[in-house]
């Protein structure tokens, strides 16, 4: 089966056709609509059920502040809820959105050293949480 995020593409020129498949990162698909506000993201996070795949661990995360990086996750459609510091752990809960409608709740936890974060994630599309929590790793490490 050809993974959700697999874009195949045919080139036609005077040489002859030729054909390759790449792997897109899902953020690209978030929508600019996917803010939540706090009642809802609670109503939203207690009513779904935990995803099998479960948390995953990001390490050497790309940021020097906390700010920062919910700017950068704000940039990239992945919009911060709330936050909140916990025994020097900040905790981000996000919401996004993706063009079909599919709604995405996190929480990522960043150390303050930046040297790792747990995502935890629950969605209307329990299929799509392992290529959004990748998405999430990918903006949080590059540079």
């Amino acid at each position: 089966m050809q993974p959700l995020n697999n874009l195949q593409i045919a080139i036609k020129c005077t040489a002859g056709v030729f054909y390759f498949a790449t792997q897109y990162s899902l953020h690209i698909l978030f929508d600019e609509n996917g803010n939540s506000d706090q009642t809802k993201f609670l109503q939203m996070w207690k009513s779904l059920e935990d995803v099998p795949t479960g948390p995953l661990t990001v390490r050497q995360l790309r940021f020097t502040s906390m700010e920062t990086m919910r700017n950068k996750l704000n940039m990239n459609n992945v919009f911060t809820v709330a936050q909140r510091v916990v025994d020097a752990v900040t905790h981000f809960y996000t919401s996004s959105k993706m063009a079909d409608g599919s709604m995405f709740y996190s929480e990522i936890k960043v150390a303050n050293d930046f040297q790792f974060a747990n995502i935890v994630t629950k969605s209307t599309a329990a299929h799509l949480v392992p290529l959004y929590q990748k998405a999430i790793s990918d903006i949080c490490t590059a540079f």
